[in-house]
């Protein structure tokens, strides 16, 4: 779908029909059968989705929170909070998120729900990673995996594992992290999980390329891009390809980074996300210099016989 080129997807659920939801209804179904039309509407992933479509959602869930509370469905309001926060996240405001998810655990533990619980601290671990709070991203992914392992659930629990392991590898414990990389994959291969095992060797091209170890990062992150591409969860692809192009410029290949960041930048730009810019950004600014410096580098070396130069 081409922004600007189709008509404006109308609000996702008008509020004079929230207000009209009678005891017996739940209200966050709704909101949530809402937000799965607007998100194929625009392209899959709900994430990838242009701001003013989720500006619509946030109207919306905003009514929704407003007749749960009226209906006094504690869980209703969890799962309307834990949506307002994914809004809030998308469109750059991180605190209202982590509000909207705090007051969402605190429902599920009054409501004794493990996975409630679970999910919204896997969801602010996420939120501190965007941050580069990785010690308190550690935490919630811990308390998650905790809780996942109370409430049964094998498959979280090893996507928590890759949560941990990814962590661990940003506060450069890169030895812990491949080892519970390793240890999340070999259990979402043996449940058939393929977005977990995307984002695992995510994880553990991150890792290799932290290591210098650039051709298993390559190894590693074109597994994930594939995974992504065959569930069709594109925002993802490109996010790995991005990842791809940074280890392709720190392995001294400029013109394969140039390469499949315009990949990624391609379908940032089709799903009109705001990631788009950040990568165009890059690519035109410090990332073009790095490249332009990489480029100068590998040809003074060239000149000089293939000896390595100093750094400057």
């Amino acid at each position: 779908m081409e922004y600007g080129r189709t008509r404006r997807i109308p609000t996702a659920l008008n509020c004079a029909e929230l207000l009209r939801i009678g005891p017996g209804q739940r209200v966050d179904r709704i909101v949530g059968a809402r937000i799965g039309r607007v998100s194929h509407l625009t392209g899959g992933s709900g994430l990838g989705s242009g701001r003013g479509h989720w500006q619509d959602l946030i109207v919306a869930m905003r009514a929704a929170l407003a007749a749960t509370r009226r209906l006094d469905d504690e869980a209703g309001q969890a799962r309307v909070h834990c949506g307002l926060a994914r809004a809030d996240n998308l469109l750059g405001r991180h605190d209202d998120a982590r509000s909207h998810l705090r007051r969402a655990l605190r429902l599920y533990r009054n409501l004794g729900d493990h996975v409630g619980q679970a999910l919204a601290h896997n969801n602010l671990c996420a939120i501190a990673e965007q941050q580069g709070r990785y010690a308190e991203a550690l935490r919630h992914s811990r308390q998650s995996l905790r809780l996942f392992q109370i409430a049964g659930d094998p498959t979280w629990q090893a996507r928590a594992r890759n949560a941990i392991g990814y962590c661990l590898m940003k506060l450069g414990r890169y030895q812990l992290a491949l080892a519970s990389c390793h240890e999340a994959l070999t259990i979402l291969q043996t449940l058939g999980d393929t977005t977990g095992q995307a984002s695992t060797w995510d994880s553990l091209g991150c890792a290799h390329q932290h290591l210098g170890e650039h051709e298993q990062a390559v190894a590693c992150y074109r597994r994930s891009i594939r995974l992504y591409r065959d569930v069709g969860n594109r925002l993802l692809e490109a996010d790995v390809l991005s990842h791809l192009g940074d280890n392709h410029l720190a392995a001294g290949r400029p013109e394969a980074a140039d390469v499949v960041w315009t990949r990624a930048l391609a379908i940032f730009d089709q799903l009109g996300h705001p990631d788009a810019e950040r990568l165009r950004i890059k690519c035109r600014g410090a990332g073009a210099a790095a490249v332009r410096e990489t480029q100068r580098r590998i040809e003074d070396r060239r000149k000089n016989g293939g000896r390595r130069l100093d750094p400057p």
